[in-house]
């Protein structure tokens, strides 16, 4: 229930479970994070399906030349915005670079909404757009969110409240930031996932218990992230600075 609240909202959601890990001295296995961003990730596809499958249908597009539809350049600005991240966790995978110091954690948490709320009342706007309308300047905006949505690999930032700063940031409206925000999430989890896929087959985390978790988390975020996308179309980002601090 931790790992879907706080993926569906702009606070680390990584930092939230190691840190009630902690809590109740409970191991936070590979097996056991991988079932928890297995639900949040079904859950972010179901909030947007008909971005899923523009994404799929730009894909075949640009494997068969067409570059030029609306759903290749779809699929190209989120494979641009998504890249940076994966490239650079990829590697803090393989290097095995983790910070877990709770005092850092929280430091960063607090910092990170506090930028979110000060870019969302007074940062600037460089276009105002929606992101279908892929006129001269989208690929910059791609590159800027690919840039912003690095500081989620920080612990503590949170990379749903990374990536809502940087559409902010570029004009974005609150709506849009965060149907950009969420697709561009589904591709950093499934990313997780595989990372994460050899020890999901770990013999001591039972299938039974790998669905049990999936569904719990993809129930609770789902509900989560229907009420925040309801919440930010008529409140700003303040109160998640408070949630950053608490």
């Amino acid at each position: 229930m931790v790992q879907g609240i706080t993926e569906a909202i702009p606070v680390s959601s990584s930092s939230h479970i190691r840190l009630i890990a902690q809590w109740m001295q409970h191991p936070l296995s590979l097996a056991l994070e991988g079932a928890l961003h297995m639900g949040t990730g079904l859950a972010f596809c179901a909030m947007y399906p008909s971005s899923v499958k523009k994404a799929f249908l730009g894909f075949f597009h640009v494997l068969k030349g067409k570059y030029t539809t609306s759903e290749a350049h779809w699929w190209i600005f989120v494979t641009v915005a998504s890249l940076p991240v994966l490239v650079l966790g990829g590697l803090m995978h393989l290097l095995h670079m983790r910070l877990r110091i709770p005092g850092a954690i929280a430091v960063l948490c607090a910092a990170s909404g506090f930028l979110l709320w000060w870019f969302d009342r007074y940062g600037p706007r460089i276009y105002s757009t929606k992101v279908e309308n892929f006129e001269k300047g989208w690929v910059f905006r791609a590159c800027m969110l690919g840039a912003l949505q690095m500081l989620a690999l920080f612990p503590g930032v949170s990379r749903l409240g990374a990536c809502l700063l940087a559409s902010r940031w570029i004009g974005y409206s609150r709506s849009e930031s965060l149907h950009i925000s969420i697709v561009l999430g589904i591709i950093s989890i499934f990313a997780c996932v595989t990372l994460e896929a050899p020890a999901l087959v770990h013999l001591d985390f039972t299938l039974s218990l790998w669905v049990q978790t999936i569904g719990i988390t993809f129930f609770s975020c789902f509900a989560a992230l229907w009420m925040f996308r309801c919440y930010i179309q008529n409140v700003s980002f303040f109160g998640f600075f408070y949630i950053g601090v608490f």
